[in-house]
């Protein structure tokens, strides 16, 4: 009789382990587990929604103001696919960046090249500044005076 006292009482330890709150027998175990995966199915299935069309919205974005470029250019007499080059163009021949009269500015079409004595006077001036040094000075002035 006494072993039958102690099976019943472990039977009763093993019923304490075995159903637990935790391990309710009409629950699921993994019933945490699909909790959370079904929050990042949620995630996911937005995030499908959302990135296509926000995709969708860029594009629409960028093809307005590229159409919006396209008109403005040719209102203005521009090639719309060389705005930049024609741009630059226009800046570098406008009298705005032209040289004051009197001065030269080799390299540009129109304007008569510097004397040597212009050209020596602005080496000088490039020294007295502290833009070069004593050695490039010497070497710009050696260059000028051997030219043709």
């Amino acid at each position: 009789m006494h072993e039958a006292a102690m099976f019943s009482s472990l039977l009763f330890l093993a019923e304490d382990i075995v159903f637990d709150d935790s391990t309710d027998p009409g629950t699921d175990p993994l019933s945490g587990f699909n909790d959370q995966f079904n929050h990042v199915s949620d995630t996911v299935n937005i995030m499908f929604v959302i990135i296509p069309i926000a995709f969708v919205l860029i594009l629409g974005f960028g093809i307005f103001v590229a159409v919006r470029n396209y008109r403005a250019a040719k209102r203005q007499g521009m090639d719309p696919f060389a705005v930049e080059t024609e741009l630059a163009g226009r800046v570098y021949n406008s009298a705005l960046l032209a040289p004051p009269p009197g001065s030269t500015q080799p390299g540009r079409p129109g304007h008569p090249a510097a004397t040597k004595a212009e050209r020596l006077q602005e080496i000088e001036d490039l020294y007295r500044n502290g833009a070069i040094t004593s050695a490039e000075r010497q070497r710009a002035r050696d260059a000028v005076l051997t030219e043709d």
